[in-house]
């Protein structure tokens, strides 16, 4: 049995339809990871203190609610890490970010909570195609959801135990997945 020697022309037009072939797969990927949707997980501050005073901390289901968090968000397989953890000013919001941002030794970056269109530029131009937490007010989060999506999404009460999973695909549209996690709000210990 004898094997035909592929021609010298034959063998030069193979190598040439392999490296374009090697080419077009690398500016597919290289396309599609330009183009990768914007994930934003999108909740608002824990349970807090019920002491009266102004701006208070976390109360103990609070707390939980945060670590529960991290257990969620820290754990789920995910195809990007988390990027960048976001929260208002408020003390609520801060410390419910804390323990999700410390889990992936990233700063928590304080926002305005009424800034949707600062925010969202932000993202754009510096997180583009990855993974994020917004920890939002509880009276900004339908304005901030209205501002991420191209339609609105009804934000049911109360919202400690929400959190909305944004995907932002580069080119228009988009949608969100409201999901609920830790101890339900309202029970005992909330």
């Amino acid at each position: 049995m004898s094997v035909a020697m592929a021609s010298p022309k034959a063998a030069n037009a193979w190598a040439v339809l392999m490296i374009a072939a090697l080419g077009l797969l690398t500016a597919g990927l290289i396309y599609l990871q330009n183009h990768a949707p914007t994930t934003i997980v999108v909740l608002t501050g824990a349970e807090v203190l019920a002491n009266g005073r102004p701006n208070p901390g976390l109360s103990a289901a609070g707390l939980a609610r945060a670590q529960e968090l991290v257990r969620v968000m820290g754990e789920a397989p995910a195809v990007n890490r988390v990027a960048a953890v976001f929260a208002t000013r408020y003390r609520r919001s801060q410390e419910t970010a804390e323990p999700i941002a410390r889990h992936f030794d990233l700063p928590v970056h304080i926002v305005d909570a009424t800034d949707h269109k600062g925010l969202l530029e932000r993202i754009d131009s510096d997180y583009r195609g990855q993974l994020l937490i917004v920890v939002t007010d509880r009276d900004a989060l339908p304005g901030l959801l209205d501002a991420l999506l191209p339609r609105s999404v009804p934000v049911a009460e109360p919202v400690y135990d929400r959190l909305y999973i944004v995907t932002r695909p580069r080119l228009g549209g988009g949608g969100a997945l409201a999901m609920r996690y830790g101890t339900p709000a309202g029970q005992a210990g909330s």
